[in-house]
């Protein structure tokens, strides 16, 4: 999953969320993906985008999310995946070559 600009339902610089696979997720939606993802509780975004708890409960029920906010889970986003990227195996018998 990211959170892109670069997708043509990306309009006026308001970065969407669209899986693996390419759906595209209602921001709602993918707010509750990131933090399912990640492990974060909405205390934990809210803590990151300087707003309350229940504002963050406001986006996961369907209200208009800041594109700070989606800046933000996006920035999450990249790194929970450099994070969890697969580790590459090392082959022996080529280091010793």
């Amino acid at each position: 999953m990211r959170c892109t600009l670069n997708h043509p339902k990306a309009k006026y610089g308001i970065p969407i969320f669209v899986t693996r696979l390419g759906r595209v997720l209602s921001d709602h939606e993918g707010l509750a993906t990131v933090l399912k993802l990640t492990d974060m509780t909405s205390a934990d975004l809210a803590a990151k985008c300087n707003v309350s708890v229940k504002t963050v409960s406001g986006w996961r029920s369907g209200k208009t999310i800041p594109v700070a906010t989606l800046n933000v889970c996006g920035q999450i986003l990249t790194r929970w995946r450099y994070n969890n990227r697969p580790k590459k195996e090392v082959d022996f018998a080529d280091s010793y070559v």
